[in-house]
């Protein structure tokens, strides 16, 4: 909401803002993690859409940037490894 408010501030208009992975509690993914025989991960949390205690109200965050006219787009991989049965 700051880095907003000061483009706001320089008249810079904004029309969207983007939130990276780290939105989500399980973004991350060791590669040091233990591998199945497929090389899957043992446990593969990428994507599970669940929301990081960093971001306190999530559907705060959003009603205000929508009531400043600003869409908002969540960041989500879209690859997925179509070997891995998970």
């Amino acid at each position: 909401m700051e880095l907003l408010g000061n483009y706001t501030l320089h008249n810079i208009p904004v029309g969207a803002v983007n939130i990276d992975s780290q939105w989500q509690v399980h973004a991350v993914l060791s590669l040091a993690a233990p591998r199945s025989p497929l090389n899957c991960p043992q446990q593969s949390f990428f994507n599970d859409f669940t929301p990081s205690p960093k971001i306190t109200n999530l559907t705060l965050l959003v009603d205000q940037l929508h009531a400043q006219n600003v869409r908002v787009i969540f960041w989500a991989t879209s690859m997925i490894n179509v070997d891995c049965p998970m």
